[in-house]
């Protein structure tokens, strides 16, 4: 990429970065630690307990050469379910994540730590049918590198000096923190006997709106985090004795800023007399995302990138990767590169308190 290039490309992910700046990280693998999606998925696994982790990186193979940084995200989580509930199929979920985020040339860093509980309640005698409530208490920490920031009055004519005077630290912290409430519900449906299977949730993520502005004298320069909706939903339709097709979406909505994204996934199974067992999948989807118009773009939606995706499940260890292939009016400058993702879940199983089987959705 022409040096020319890549200086637009910084210019536009900066006017992004900015018009988005209190929007969350996301990822494209939305399920692949489900309990940051929605404290009602918080134990929605087979097993006693579960360990997870993901990593998103966006935009390295650009910016590795130049002084901004690159985009990164990781979560790690953990969590554990009850073998029974009120009721012999329900039962109680509880656990909690770490999620780390670095973003651009200050080293824009936010860090969230949240606990999630979560009650699933039987709608049929065999837990086929069910519906989830779940909720979320989190502490958030965000941290600004100022040093590494230019400023107009360090413009010395020819160079940016920084032992000049910027002129913009007054009343301004660069650490700040603040606690953050979500809630969420879920449902999930399996026709008895066959692999056919829906589901769907919902969660309301900031309820409490928390202000996340670095200015120490607050005032009228409150910083609101908007409260952001996920919706999503999925099915699992049965095609063939060794394989699914798994049609899913999200939608997420956050202040002016949304992102939907829809695909499908095709799970080729290795088992097909377990349908909860061992498999593969490769799928792909379509990310539109749509903010205030005035902003950037001169149209409200538009098509932002092509995720491609791979994951496979043996015994208890699931691992998945995806890559996004950007196709927005950056790809003069991304040449159609993105972001790339891994995540790997491992569920244990205690011989002595093995839980019973129960019937939980395939993301």
């Amino acid at each position: 990429m022409s040096k020319k290039l890549k200086f637009l490309f910084i210019l536009i992910l900066g006017s992004c970065a900015l018009s988005l700046s209190a929007q969350d990280p996301h990822f494209s693998f939305f399920s692949g630690v489900p309990i940051g999606l929605n404290p009602a998925y918080t134990g929605n696994f087979n097993g006693n307990f579960r360990v997870g982790a993901q990593y998103r990186d966006q935009w390295n193979s650009i910016l590795s050469s130049e002084a901004i940084g690159a985009y990164r995200t990781a979560i790690g989580s953990i969590e554990a379910r009850t073998n029974r509930g009120l009721d012999e199929n329900d039962f109680i979920g509880g656990g909690a994540f770490v999620m780390y985020d670095v973003a651009g040339e200050s080293r824009f860093k936010n860090t969230k730590f949240a606990v999630s509980g979560s009650y699933r309640k039987a709608l049929d005698e065999y837990g086929d049918h069910f519906i989830a409530v779940g909720a979320q208490f989190g502490i958030v920490q965000k941290t600004l590198d100022f040093e590494r920031l230019k400023w107009g009055t360090q413009w010395d004519g020819t160079k940016y000096d920084n032992s000049l005077p910027s002129g913009e630290l007054a009343n301004i912290d660069n650490n700040i923190s603040f606690y953050d409430l979500g809630a969420g519900i879920s449902w999930g449906y399996n026709v008895f006997g066959t692999r056919n299977r829906f589901h769907a949730g919902l969660a309301l993520m900031h309820i409490n709106r928390p202000n996340e502005s670095f200015f120490t004298n607050n005032g009228s320069l409150n910083a609101t985090l908007p409260m952001k909706i996920n919706f999503n939903a999925g099915a699992g339709l049965q095609v063939s004795e060794r394989m699914d097709v798994i049609p899913k979406m999200l939608y997420m909505q956050q202040g002016k800023n949304t992102e939907m994204m829809l695909g499908t996934d095709v799970r080729f199974l290795l088992d097909p007399d377990d349908p909860m067992g061992n498999s593969f999948y490769i799928g792909a989807m379509g990310r539109i995302v749509g903010g205030d118009k005035n902003l950037i773009n001169s149209s409200n939606f538009n098509f932002e990138s092509i995720v491609a995706t791979a994951r496979y499940e043996y015994n208890n260890f699931e691992i998945g990767a995806a890559y996004d292939f950007n196709v927005s009016q950056l790809v003069a400058a991304s040449n159609y590169q993105g972001g790339f993702e891994v995540y790997l879940n491992y569920v244990f199983k205690v011989e002595s308190n093995r839980q019973r089987k129960l019937f939980c959705p395939k993301f």
